[in-house]
């Protein structure tokens, strides 16, 4: 029997939502756990692959069902702290059919509170230290612990940065640049761009980009015909060169291209796209997120207006009554009563716009959420229960 502990629906947040999804990308094990009781608030295809439970079950256990000692060395400061390491600890899985495999879990613990912790999990003979792996295997060992950082950044070019650190390692790349199509002009533009051999350009045109750059690409070798990228790749002597478009609402919004030195080698096709895929779902997400949250500010904001409009309302009717009956009394004069009118249908027409505008509002948060993803509907519909 597995303990009936699956998170309610206050638990769910916007960080949850956005890690869940970005976890469901990765192909390590891995799951979110919650710190105040080592609840499973996601689990990706993997992690599910790995157990022998499914993804719903394991949203029904605790860690410590799986993972039998992470209690004690989440107590222990050392051991703790090897958790949190990139070399991670070493600890028995049970799966559900009570086996034991021998493992390495990382951890990374997220945001301000440190509510939660992402757990990786490797079934590995030996540790990684001592598998002697080369750097950038190590770092794309790492890359999804360091990528469920940027849903919590306060800017979205810190989270930017974060990806772009990442993809980096993990591509081992000496160029990495993060573009979006420009609406003022018929061209891409970087949004971020580390490129300290100028291998990468500024800019890249739509005709180019919708010619060549359309699906995800990787060469080498560079065979002709060369994509503008590729040119400029082999011209200045770079090793290999990977891009991958970046979609919105089902349409392309952009590109990531990774470049390689002259010295580094070209790293495995089929890990430089997996590695590419995750950064793609990074980014993809982070800029959904930044609008996501633009949307609930405005969201707020209007709601805040309503309340404010309301008691406007309320004021008005007051001061339209006294002044009613100061006239009726022979006390106030004719005017003052349609001045007192007049403010009162104004409170009235604003207050009515406010509710338009919230209601605009909504409808363009769920048109946003369900564009960008159903499991973000959750989350939104909790956030605008509370403020209803």
């Amino acid at each position: 029997m597995l303990p009936n502990s699956s998170r309610s629906q206050k638990d769910i947040d916007l960080l949850t939502t956005e890690v869940s999804h970005l976890l469901d990308i990765s192909p390590d094990p891995s799951i979110l756990v919650s710190n105040n009781d080592l609840g499973v608030m996601a689990a990706n295809a993997a992690m599910a692959e790995l157990t022998g439970y499914t993804r719903k079950e394991l949203l029904k256990i605790d860690l410590d069902l799986i993972l039998p000692d992470i209690q004690s060395i989440r107590t222990d400061d050392s051991l703790n702290l090897e958790l949190h390491s990139l070399q991670g600890c070493r600890l028995d899985l049970i799966n559900r059919r009570k086996q034991k495999t021998e493992s390495t879990i990382q951890a990374k613990a997220l945001g301000k509170d440190r509510r939660y912790t992402v757990y990786r999990i490797t079934t590995l003979p030996r540790n990684l230290k001592n598998k002697g792996l080369a750097d950038h295997e190590v770092f794309q060992l790492d890359g999804i612990l360091a990528l469920v950082q940027i849903f919590y950044q306060s800017t979205l070019e810190k989270a930017l940065d974060i990806i772009l650190q990442v993809g980096k390692d993990i591509l081992d790349a000496e160029s990495l640049g993060i573009y979006k199509i420009d609406s003022n002009h018929p061209q891409l533009k970087a949004v971020l761009l580390d490129n300290p051999s100028d291998f990468l350009p500024d800019t890249i045109s739509t005709t180019d980009f919708f010619s060549h750059y359309k699906d995800s690409h990787f060469s080498p070798p560079f065979k002709p015909p060369l994509s503008p990228l590729m040119e400029r790749a082999a011209e200045k002597g770079s090793s290999f060169v990977i891009s991958s478009p970046l979609n919105d609402d089902n349409s392309i919004s952009g590109l990531i291209v990774a470049m390689g030195s002259e010295k580094s080698p070209a790293p495995d096709k089929k890990a430089a796209l997996a590695g590419m895929k995750l950064l793609v779902a990074a980014t993809e997400g982070v800029f959904n997120n930044f609008i996501l949250k633009s949307n609930l500010n405005d969201l707020n904001r209007v709601k805040k207006e309503i309340v404010a409009m309301e008691k406007n309302v309320s004021l008005a009717e007051r001061a339209y009554k006294i002044a009613d009956d100061r006239y009726k009394e022979g006390e106030g004069s004719e005017l003052e009563v349609k001045d007192a009118d007049i403010s009162l249908s104004d409170a009235r027409v604003n207050y009515t716009r406010a509710i338009h505008d919230y209601l605009v509002s909504k409808a363009s948060l769920y048109n946003l959420v369900g564009r960008i993803d159903k499991e973000y509907y959750s989350f939104v519909e909790k956030h605008i229960s509370e403020l209803e």
